[in-house]
């Protein structure tokens, strides 16, 4: 059964879990089904840089020393970024991902929703393994349980997959280190005030759930 939605107000729905939880996939199918307009904000980073914004210039800077983004600099620009589309119902994938963010960002821009995805590291680190990803859209695809229809390449547009740089095994440990020191902490702040989703299953479970609570927001 495919769920539809139309919301009296504006609904902003942050997505959080680990990298490789599938967050990506399940923000596709959840735009879709509700008509919501995904901001990744990775993907907003990257087109700072690639567009040369001042943004960009001082994300550069912080990544040639060698340093995290700072949460000043990735609040205000996800703030802008969010604010552009304030008649718009919001999924929000990688932000925040701090209490410092979360704390700045709910006195300006009030978050409706929290989904949580919650896997164990290890299934995460054996689906990366075989991730591929289409970078214009940022459709992800795994040789184990979600295949391209026609291997190495996009089912939507047909153009090559690749394999992204960080997911190799030593830079996503890292990476998950990352998410249980400073994102992990998010769920008690946010548990308190929004709807929260805990879900260990397969792909398809979780976007039904997923699904299931945005239904009532």
């Amino acid at each position: 059964m495919r769920f539809s939605q139309v919301f009296t107000s504006n609904v902003r729905t942050v997505i959080i879990g680990p990298p490789g939880s599938g967050k990506a996939t399940i923000s596709l199918r959840l735009q879709k089904d509700f008509a919501l307009k995904y901001i990744c904000c990775g993907d907003v980073l990257r087109n700072h840089v690639a567009l040369k914004t001042d943004i960009g210039k001082q994300v550069s800077r912080f990544v040639q020393n060698g340093s995290l983004v700072s949460d000043s600099l990735v609040t205000k620009m996800m703030i802008a970024e969010c604010q552009s589309y304030a008649s718009d119902n919001l999924l929000i994938d990688g932000f925040p991902r701090t209490m410092i963010q979360a704390e700045d960002v709910q006195k300006q821009l009030p978050v409706s929703c929290v989904l949580c995805l919650d896997v164990p590291f290890e299934e995460i680190i054996n689906r990366i393994s075989g991730r591929y990803t289409h970078v214009p859209s940022g459709r992800t695809y795994n040789d184990n349980f979600n295949p391209p229809k026609c291997k190495g390449f996009d089912d939507v547009t047909g153009e090559p997959l690749i394999r992204r740089d960080d997911d190799d095994l030593i830079t996503v440990r890292k990476r998950l280190d990352v998410y249980q020191l400073s994102t992990l902490p998010l769920l008690d702040y946010y548990g308190c005030y929004f709807i929260g989703i805990l879900w260990t299953g397969p792909l398809k479970g979780r976007s039904s759930t997923a699904k299931n609570a945005i239904r009532w927001v």
